[in-house]
């Protein structure tokens, strides 16, 4: 038998415990030794010099691609031969680049959730073909471009909007026509080139659609029932557009609206039922117009409709303030304070007390009887 002194067991023991430690504690790679293999950028990017002048991003949660100022469609079709490690982005940015086409399937294999195309010069006919990988993720897409007003070409159309099976939030500003809309949105933005009228089939397809904004549009027009089938919608925005007449249904709603901003148009006429639905916190602004007059239907059965914070703001409007006006004496107080601009469209003093304003549209219109006492001219002469 071989005796050991305590101190070797020890040793030998230490010995022993160090190799398994280390066995199942390997030494700790520091992570950007992950970034440095050969052909390999920065995790999860391709290498940097594969998609110059474009950046790949990550940021922990989101990964992205952005590309500007491209000097042609051959550079952008060079960076996506470059090894990607991985296919899914956040989102792809392509802006202030001069590239007029895109190939078909040009991205494939990468699929994106969000993308933007901004100032390119991109022609309509093969962008959605372009993106032909994403039609199963993308969720937002963005195409904007200048309109050049001393081209007269005719819009560039934008079909393929449909293949895109959870497309939630779409927005097109330039000279487009667009063709059928995805059932799966919830948000539009569109200023498209020869929207002069909005149909009424024009979101039969869109039936989930929250928020649809046409501002700075050139709409002229809407037909009836446009938005009746639209129960989810909230915000309408029809802002700064060209519109001059509200018709009958134009503006039919089924649905619990937060807004209906008509403001900055040219509006002169509303017609006998133009606005329906309105209810509940709704704001409905149509400041800014030219009416004249503010017939009692439809906006006395609006107003009565409101409640808690809604109001209809007709501020900057040249009202001429005459008996169509007389309705206004049969709302409650609390209904009155839902008409907004009334005083400054009117020019009325503020000194007037509103009761006595009332007073006056009652006796003028012929809503009672008999005049009002000498005391009530004084504070008109």
């Amino acid at each position: 038998m071989i005796t050991v002194s305590k101190g070797v067991r020890a040793g030998v023991l230490c010995v022993v415990m160090v190799t398994i430690a280390a066995a199942f504690h390997p030494p700790a790679v520091p992570p950007h030794s992950l970034h440095h293999e050969d052909g390999i950028g920065d995790f999860p990017c391709p290498e940097d010099t594969e998609i110059e002048p474009c950046t790949c991003t990550f940021d922990g949660v989101t990964f992205d691609l952005t590309c500007k100022n491209l000097e042609s469609e051959d550079v952008l079709k060079h960076v996506f031969t470059a090894h990607f490690p991985f296919t899914l982005f956040t989102s792809f940015t392509l802006i202030d680049s001069n590239i007029t086409t895109l190939a078909p399937d040009m991205f494939s294999p990468i699929i994106f959730q969000s993308v933007r195309f901004e100032r390119n010069g991109l022609k309509g006919e093969q962008v959605l073909e372009a993106l032909s990988s994403s039609q199963t993720a993308l969720e937002n897409f963005t195409l904007i471009e200048e309109v050049d007003s001393e081209e007269e070409n005719s819009p560039w159309p934008l079909d393929g909007i449909d293949k895109f099976t959870k497309l939630q939030k779409l927005e097109v500003i330039g000279p487009y026509s667009a063709g059928s809309l995805s059932s799966t949105l919830t948000s539009v933005t569109l200023n498209i080139e020869g929207l002069t009228t909005l149909p009424s089939d024009a979101f039969t397809v869109a039936t989930n659609l929250i928020t649809i904004t046409l501002q700075n549009s050139s709409l002229e027009s809407i037909e009836a029932n446009t938005f009746k089938l639209l129960t989810h919608l909230e915000t309408v925005d029809l802002s700064n557009c060209k519109l001059q007449k509200l018709t009958t249904d134009s503006l039919a709603f089924d649905a619990n609206l937060t807004l209906v901003d008509l403001s900055n148009n040219i509006i002169d006429t509303v017609e006998s039922g133009a606005i329906k639905g309105i209810q509940g916190n709704t704001s409905v602004k149509i400041d800014n117009n030219l009416l004249e007059e503010l017939p009692q239907d439809p906006f006395s059965t609006v107003i009565t409709e409101l409640t808690d914070e809604g109001h209809v703001d007709v501020n900057n409007n040249p009202l001429l303030c005459g008996c169509d006006l007389a309705w206004i004496v049969t709302l409650t107080d609390e209904q009155r304070t839902r008409l907004e601009g009334l005083n400054t469209s009117c020019d009325i003093p503020d000194d007037i007390e509103f009761q006595k304003l009332l007073d006056f549209l009652k006796y003028q219109c012929g809503i009672t009887d008999p005049p009002p006492p000498p005391s009530f001219w004084s504070m008109f002469f």
